[in-house]
């Protein structure tokens, strides 16, 4: 197992970016348990979800959440592939901040 902790960018709200884009993941990367959450100096909010998130479809993530979205995958008996997940934003050069614990 190994901790990875990195932001993703969304240069241009309302176009999804794949988890696995930079920050040294690979998109084959098993994912056992994340915190997702918005940067605080994000000026609106971005979500979390799958290929298809939105601002209508996702989980939101506002920038003064200090909880932000947890999810822990062994608990359910299982993991995720880092390219299964995607973030959105609202606002152009948001960012979220993940959290990984990787198989």
């Amino acid at each position: 197992m190994r901790l990875d902790c990195l932001t993703v960018n969304v240069p241009t709200a309302g176009t999804r970016v794949q988890l696995d884009v930079g920050g040294g993941l690979n998109a084959v990367d098993k994912i056992l348990w994340l915190r997702a959450k918005g940067r605080p100096n994000n000026t609106g909010t971005a979500y979390v979800g799958i290929s298809d998130v939105s601002a209508t479809n996702g989980y939101s993530l506002e920038n003064n959440d200090d909880v932000g979205l947890t999810l822990d995958f062994r608990g359910l008996g299982g993991r995720i592939q880092a390219s299964d997940v995607w973030v959105d934003a609202a606002t152009n050069a948001d960012k979220v901040e993940f959290a990984l614990l990787l198989e």
